[in-house]
């Protein structure tokens, strides 16, 4: 298909979307795998939907006609693309992500790149005032810190999801993970965007704007965890959730939170909080990066609000230890977790019905 063929196809496959394209308020369209469709307007927090649901096979030609005006190839063994397109005047960054990467039908984000303008003097301070969002963030931290010494865990863990803190929840096998990341999970605003990323669909976000991507854990992969990353990063997400983490995607996944992607959490193995930042820091030094173990280490501190550590004691699952940042002058002085709060309720049993992770 040539690309006169392919943008006149784009057009069509696009029709019922055409008011939110000519719409200048709207500066990104997710079309998710049951078809919904949301929109993210200048000044909302939200995206929202746009009332429009695409029928499967639409949506499947619309994704084949985007990868055929950038002439790239989209199968199941390169089920991810990223590239431009212009439909009815309008330049759009499109990311495209089909199956056996998605459960369901493709996932396409079109963003269109705004060309508005404003006077420098019209730039004002966000919050009326300078903010120090280190102290903050501390500050958050503190808020945690004493509502889990007062024995206030369900709060504790609403206060992580509304300040937005990474959270890394570790454990040994059948610890409890996966449950406890669902359990996470159902605090998020229902009006959030949620993007999950595993090689077996087991957390299932209950928010109605939600994409479930599918890894394939082998060297090579067209659809690598690491890659699912990156794609994730132009879906517009309000959170990222990966459902464990190991050495390939360790780096990205760090940049990510550090990137505009607060809020997001994952599971990984290790026996103490201490040692889930050590793992964590040796899976980033396995991606080949140059920097000595200590800074690593001290990267990983910095990019991580709060470790849950899970266990498991004659067939009972429960939080063992929670232990949440230090305050930031720490971060240059300790290169362990020393001066981490932590905390070791006494682990409750799994609600019934749960299947552990």
């Amino acid at each position: 298909m040539d690309s006169a063929g392919a943008g006149s196809f784009l057009e069509e496959y696009l029709s019922r979307l055409g008011a939110a394209l000519q719409d200048e308020r709207v500066v990104e369209l997710a079309i998710n795998p049951d078809g919904a469709v949301f929109l993210e307007r200048l000044g909302q927090p939200h995206m929202e939907p746009a009332g429009v649901r695409l029928d499967a096979p639409v949506q499947e030609r619309l994704a084949r006609a985007i990868c055929a005006e950038a002439q790239a190839a989209f199968s199941d063994k390169a089920p991810i693309i990223s590239t431009a397109v212009k439909v009815r005047g309008q330049n759009l960054r499109a990311q495209v992500v089909g199956p056996p990467a998605v459960l369901g039908g493709p996932a396409i984000s079109l963003r269109k790149y705004v060309q508005s303008s404003m006077a420098i003097a019209d730039i004002g301070l966000l919050h009326g005032e300078l903010v120090d969002l280190e102290s903050r963030r501390a500050s958050e931290a503190q808020a945690v810190r004493d509502l889990i010494a007062g024995g206030e865990m369900a709060a504790a863990w609403q206060r992580c999801i509304d300040a937005r803190l990474n959270i890394p929840i570790s454990g040994g096998t059948s610890s409890g993970k996966t449950t406890f990341a669902r359990a996470l999970l159902g605090l998020v605003d229902p009006r959030e965007r949620v993007l999950t990323v595993e090689d077996s669909a087991e957390i299932h976000a209950p928010q109605p704007n939600s994409v479930q991507l599918i890894c394939e854990r082998k060297d090579g992969s067209a659809r690598s965890s690491d890659l699912l990353l990156q794609s994730t990063l132009r879906m517009r997400p309000d959170r990222i959730i990966l459902g464990e983490l190991r050495a390939g995607e360790a780096k990205t996944f760090l940049e990510a939170i550090n990137t505009g992607h607060g809020g997001s959490f994952t599971t990984l193995h290790a026996e103490t909080a201490a040692r889930a930042i050590e793992r964590l820091a040796l899976m980033v030094l396995s991606t080949g990066i140059a920097m000595p173990y200590e800074s690593v280490v001290r990267y990983c501190r910095q990019s991580i609000d709060v470790v849950v550590q899970l266990g498991r004691q004659e067939g009972r699952r429960g939080v063992v230890e929670i232990c949440s940042a230090p305050s930031p002058e720490l971060y240059e002085t300790e290169p362990t977790l020393e001066g981490w709060a932590c905390a070791t309720p006494y682990p409750r049993p799994a609600p019934a019905g749960c299947h552990p992770g």
